[in-house]
């Protein structure tokens, strides 16, 4: 009976062990997975002045960009900031850091103007369809408006070269016109936006009233474009006086409501799409991380975690070796035993205040890469000390003895044998105090800066990738971004993780 009793409480015991590390593992992968799929993947709810259906043709003409700048979709209000010179620079419409240079058929400029509202300054305007191809496939960031019925004779007379660097944008065009009295305000709120597929319902007949999908107890009534025989005026009078229409027409159109009881309403959808590219790794950062990639930041990573390599692992090395080898037992090794292990558990923003007061202070350093790096270095001492003294202690004592028997020196003992040996698990610790270096951002806010250039000398303030990271939430920058960031900071970890694993794999053999 005690036996069995006994086996159950195994059982018991065993079942609450292996229950506790699946729980906590699996919430682990989980917060891991989280983040890296929300690092790749983006999945957001944006809201357009256009419908998400697509076409190549905008009144009769095509809007053909050159492939770097890789503007594959456009709205109509992203054409008309091209195409009037308000937008200068890709990067707000596709993060390609990379300026526009847009060009007009000669014969078409009046009807440029009639579609987005006014002549651009910046545009040029080219005599024939094939000269404004070529002058496309030539600019990075170039883009072209001309006639439909001339492209495909000018775009055979380009050679290949240019013909692949060169390709038609699809457009969002058309936007939701409705008579005014749906978003009029009715008490405190007012139709603005509307979710994207309960639009078309409407549109389709299958919402009776405005107030099943967010708006006022206003009869729903669809009007279709195609019943004018596209006539504008005679759409637009419909809209205007008939209460609780709504129609979709060319965005253009909404230049002419001026003074008119007529307004478009914004819809909403989700969009999913890739978000890490690997351009994102190579890019520099530009507007504090808005735009472009982490490349100088990675190397600012990089650049701190030797530097605080170069001056912890000495020093925390050389202690633990004191402190085993050459220290006797006493209040002395008590008080520096108590002090690592009390530094070990000071919070961050602590070191961050003392390098702060010290090093960009007292000696002058000011916020840098400098002043950072000691400030780490000092943070993970600790962890390096106290690592590499159990390390140390569980080198079996027949090594050193063997050692000593063979005539070497005590100082060759501990560097010829014990340092060897113990090796693998110091490396272990060094690793922690990476990860722990890594992973810090209120110290090197303090101390080294939030400078997302690539630093130009120890006296120079920069950031690292914690600290981007944090600022990108903080600031409100980008929310993907963010994510995109911490799956690099990750994969980062993981990779230094593995490299000291196939080092300590290889020591331990050769040991």
């Amino acid at each position: 009976m005690k036996t069995h009793k006994r086996r159950l409480s195994e059982y018991l015991s065993l079942g609450f062990v292996y229950s506790a590390a699946a729980i906590t593992i699996g919430i682990l992968f989980l917060i891991l997975g989280f983040i890296i799929v929300k690092g790749f993947m983006y999945s957001n709810i944006y809201e357009y002045s256009v419908t998400s259906e697509k076409s190549q043709n905008i009144d009769n003409m095509v809007v053909v960009v050159n492939k770097k700048s890789e503007a594959k979709d456009l709205t109509y209000q992203e054409l008309q900031r091209i195409f009037t010179g308000k937008e200068i620079s890709w990067k707000k419409l596709t993060t390609r850091k990379i300026d526009i240079e847009s060009y007009i058929e000669t014969s078409q400029k009046e009807h440029a103007i009639t579609i987005f509202g006014k002549e651009s300054r910046l545009a040029t305007y080219s005599n024939t369809a094939k000269e404004a191809l070529e002058a496309t496939a030539a600019s990075p960031g170039g883009v072209a408006l001309i006639l439909q019925s001339e492209y495909d004779t000018a775009i055979q007379s380009l050679s290949s070269k240019q013909q692949k660097q060169i390709e038609l944008a699809n457009l969002r065009i058309q936007s939701v016109f409705c008579n005014g009295t749906v978003t009029a305000l009715y008490g405190n709120t007012a139709l603005g936006s509307i979710d994207e597929n309960d639009m078309f319902s409407a549109l389709k007949g299958n919402h009776k009233y405005w107030s099943e999908i967010g708006g006022q107890h206003l009869s729903v009534i669809p009007i279709e474009l195609e019943t004018f025989a596209s006539d504008k005026e005679s759409f637009l009078h419909e809209l205007e006086y008939t209460s609780g229409a709504v129609g979709l027409a060319p965005a253009w159109w909404s230049l002419d409501l001026k003074g008119r009881n007529i307004d478009t309403i914004k819809v909403k959808r989700r969009e999913i799409g890739q978000n890490l590219k690997l351009r994102y790794l190579f890019e520099k950062p530009t507007e504090s991380g808005k735009y472009g990639g982490i490349s100088s930041i990675i190397l600012n990573t990089l650049f701190m975690i030797l530097l605080t390599l170069l001056f912890a692992l000495p020093a925390g090395l050389f202690g633990a070796i004191y402190l085993v080898e050459y220290g006797k037992e006493g209040k002395l090794i008590k008080l520096l035993t108590l002090g690592t292990e009390t530094l070990a558990g000071i919070p961050s923003i602590i070191f961050g205040l003392f390098g702060m007061l010290v090093f960009v202070e007292l000696l002058g350093w000011k916020i840098s890469l400098l002043s950072g790096s000691l400030t780490m270095a000092l943070m993970i001492l600790p962890t390096i000390i106290r690592t590499s003294q159990e390390a140390i202690k569980s080198v079996s004592i027949a090594l050193h003895e063997g050692s000593l028997a063979l005539g070497a020196t005590k100082v060759q003992t501990i560097f010829k044998v014990v340092l060897p040996a113990a090796m693998p698990a110091i490396t272990s610790g060094i690793i922690l105090a990476i990860g722990r270096a890594l992973g810090e951002t209120a110290a090197l806010i303090y101390t080294m800066g939030s400078n997302f250039n690539l630093t130009t000398g120890l006296f120079a303030s920069t950031r690292t990738l914690s600290v981007h990271l944090y600022l990108l939430i903080a600031e409100g920058i980008s929310v993907d971004r963010s994510f995109q960031t911490a799956t690099v900071l990750i994969v980062f970890i993981l990779g230094i993780n593995m490299l000291s694993k196939l080092a300590i794999k290889k020591m331990s053999k050769n040991h």
